[in-house]
């Protein structure tokens, strides 16, 4: 019965134990939880207070005196269209008969030759039925 006691007061003892520091922890959270209430609190407060003075703020842009640049601009342009102008234009005419393209030369191997092999193979095959057809109808006239 002793025995029973005793382990009913470790238990006890235990249970105590624990409880006593899932209360601590449990402190501990809460002021946690209160600290960063109050932290947002005071971010809160500064968020407003800087809306208020966004709104309040009134920017005024200088006036833009844009006549300077417009000037520049037309001399630069007109500079150029006399320099354009004033040069000797080149005029090359080029006559060639391509056999094969300057551009893209492997899609057009691909095709042709793709093509060429195709056509070899299908008269290759023609000749050959038309030689043995001629052969047969030579050896069905001798039978």
């Amino acid at each position: 019965m002793e025995a029973a006691k005793n382990m009913d007061e470790q238990q006890r003892d235990t249970f105590e134990l624990v409880l006593k520091e899932i209360l601590d922890e449990q402190q501990k959270a809460n002021n946690i939880y209160a600290d960063n209430i109050a932290s947002i609190n005071q971010l809160a407060t500064t968020v407003t207070n800087f809306n208020e003075r966004l709104a309040n703020l009134k920017i005024i842009p200088p006036p833009v005196s844009s006549k300077t640049y417009e000037e520049i601009i037309k001399k630069g342009i007109t500079d150029m269209q006399l320099t354009v102008g004033n040069q000797p234009k080149n005029v090359i005419r080029k006559f060639q008969i391509l056999l094969f393209p300057e551009q893209d030369a492997k899609l057009f191997y691909k095709i042709i030759f793709g093509r060429w092999f195709l056509w070899l193979t299908v008269m290759l095959f023609i000749t050959n039925l038309y030689k043995w057809s001629v052969h047969y109808s030579d050896n069905q006239k001798e039978i």
